[in-house]
């Protein structure tokens, strides 16, 4: 907690406590506000301060909850929640684009409005903007072929990793560990 990334030319991958991760694009700032576990209960709080960011987050625990806050808005997502969205924070708004068909609307939408994979749509304070923010499409799907890329990897190797160490769920670090030993009890 406390701490802050930012990526200037260059991107990172985040893991969290509940094997949530986070991929930063270039010229980004993230925030670490609170990164707390009670009972073994993760709180994850962080800020896209300004760029892009893509969360991968499925909360595991009963009782979790993992916020991202923007200069303008708040993305709470307690428990159960899974969500794969590309999020463009700016100083005046934030864009949403999900990813993949998974368990969570955004806010201000309701069922008959869920969006479609890749279509972005922008909030303002909580309020659905009409107006669209001007997007470099190509940037976008490069990016998301990057994130889409390590999260095939990833996945591949959690899982590898889980069926050898006999594991039902994931753990954090696990997916670094596939290919660097042997388990045993």
């Amino acid at each position: 907690s406390g701490y802050s990334l930012v990526t200037g030319k260059g991107r990172a991958e985040i893991e969290f406590e509940d094997t949530s991760t986070v991929y930063l694009a270039d010229n980004s700032v993230l925030s670490f506000t609170e990164l707390t576990s009670t009972g073994g209960v993760p709180y994850t709080e962080i800020a896209l301060i300004a760029g892009t960011a893509t969360m991968n987050v499925r909360t595991m625990a009963p009782g979790e909850t993992f916020v991202m806050t923007t200069p303008t808005d708040t993305i709470r997502l307690p428990y159960p929640r899974k969500v794969l969205w590309r999020i463009d924070s700016y100083l005046d708004a934030v864009s949403i684009t999900p990813l993949q068909n998974l368990t969570t609307r955004q806010p201000g939408i309701t069922a008959a409005q869920a969006q479609l994979v890749g279509q972005a749509e922008t909030f303002k304070n909580g309020q659905r903007v009409t107006t669209a923010v001007a997007v470099d499409k190509a940037a976008a799907s490069e990016w998301d072929q990057w994130v889409g890329q390590r999260l095939e990897a990833r996945n591949t190797a959690m899982s590898t990793a889980m069926q050898e160490a006999g594991l039902a769920t994931p753990i954090p670090g696990l997916a670094d560990m596939n290919g660097q030993g042997k388990f045993f009890p």
